[in-house]
């Protein structure tokens, strides 16, 4: 209940029912409209249902049907900041449904890739070292890639030998939001092609002012969390799964490197001042 229903009575002047409860919409609506003397058609179709039984998802397929042949698929979302919930979510119930993409296989773990976030220099206290020991721990005696946030990790395992993937964002200070989607397309593209097995990012958590704690999460493959939910909240995507999904994974990743980056940035401020 993201607000299509809404948003086609608004362009089309019309009268659909609107509500917040399951199953308000169940059907297709068409309507036609105007735009600057061009002629639209708009078809509101299902696709956020809450608590859907599995076996009742096949049913509901076909009020989507009409999305096959469109030109443009509008994708209203939700923003109620709960959207890693909702990913974590999605995942499980797709996975549930033996939903197959690249991002979720997985593989044989033999080539790893560390994005690895610390500062530039020092006067830190633990902040850098600890991130960074961390990550030496993890792949001790395995066949990893480190790519780069910070001068510091840049000399860090280049005096150990450890393979740089790219030096283009050692400087932590310059990452901007930009910058960590772009890494997440190019982490997403050597994943698909088989260049690292799993990627994991490494940061330091913010948890106080006197607490920052050096942690690391997995990226790839896709992981759902577990949860002793039965009830799921599911969601019906326009035109298939398989498309949004393959589309929506890198723009997911770039968040979650970009919200590391942010904790990291918290903490090495905090760990300057008590340092």
């Amino acid at each position: 209940n993201t607000g299509k229903s809404t948003l086609l009575n608004l362009l089309t002047d019309s009268d659909v029912y609107v509500k917040n409860e399951l199953f308000a919409t169940l059907d297709p609506t068409a309507r036609k409209f105007e735009i600057e003397g061009i002629e639209f058609l708009l078809v509101d179709t299902v696709g956020f249902l809450q608590d859907l039984p599995h076996n009742l998802i096949e049913a509901f397929k076909s009020t989507l049907e009409s999305a096959i042949n469109c030109d443009l698929a509008l994708i209203v979302c939700d923003a109620t900041g709960e959207y890693d919930m909702q990913m974590q979510t999605t995942l499980q119930t797709l996975r549930e449904m033996d939903f197959s993409s690249p991002y979720l296989q997985e593989q044989t773990n033999e080539k790893i890739l560390y994005v690895v976030i610390a500062g530039d220099r020092g006067l830190a206290g633990g902040y850098n070292s600890n991130v960074l020991k961390l990550v030496l721990s993890c792949i001790e005696g395995k066949t990893a890639t480190v790519l780069p946030m910070g001068k510091k990790t840049v000399e860090y395992f280049q005096s150990r030998n450890i393979p740089v993937l790219d030096t283009r964002d050692a400087t932590a200070a310059d990452v901007s939001i930009g910058d960590c989607f772009t890494i997440a397309k190019e982490v997403c593209r050597q994943f698909k092609s088989g260049t690292f097995d799993s990627v994991y990012v490494a940061y330091t958590d913010f948890e106080s002012v006197l607490t920052q704690t050096a942690r690391k999460r997995q990226l790839l493959p896709l992981s759902p969390r577990e949860t002793k939910e039965k009830n799921h909240q599911i969601t019906l995507y326009e035109p298939d799964s398989e498309t949004v999904f393959e589309t929506i994974i890198p723009e997911y990743l770039g968040g979650v490197i970009y919200g590391a980056l942010c904790e990291s940035r918290a903490s090495e401020q905090a760990a300057r001042r008590t340092a």
